[in-house]
């Protein structure tokens, strides 16, 4: 299993702002999967942010909501910060669909609780080396 970590304050900023940004191309109406394939991917020493405009929209029966959207936010920025792993290659390990489930399963786990499972899972599936 995992080492569980201290997390600052500052760390956790910046893994709510991420969950925020997910909120709120959501709120947009964003397919989800569509927004975090391509936010994963981005570069982030050149992001370019003028191509957002072209993802799909969500349909209404996307089986999400806002909530799930920043869950899956927060949950990525801190995967990435407790890995070492960039954006791009966590969606290998875990696609979208495999955190929408994982979300039905810890919605209800506090964030940084629900990350250390997640690391564990991802482990146990041979995604991520034990520590």
């Amino acid at each position: 299993m995992a080492e569980t970590m201290a997390i600052d304050m500052n760390v956790l900023c910046i893994c709510d702002f991420q969950g925020d940004i997910f909120r709120a191309y959501f709120d947009q109406d964003y397919d989800m999967e569509a927004f975090t394939r391509w936010y994963l991917n981005l570069d982030p020493n050149r992001p370019d942010w003028s191509t957002v405009e072209t993802l799909p929209r969500r349909s209404n029966d996307a089986g999400y909501d806002a909530d799930t959207a920043e869950w899956i936010g927060f949950s990525y920025s801190y995967l990435e910060l407790r890995t070492g792993k960039r954006g791009d290659e966590l969606l290998r390990l875990a696609p979208f669909a495999w955190m929408l489930k994982a979300y039905a399963k810890l919605s209800c786990v506090v964030e940084e609780r629900a990350v250390e499972i997640l690391m564990g899972m991802l482990t146990t599936r041979g995604a991520l080396k034990s520590s």
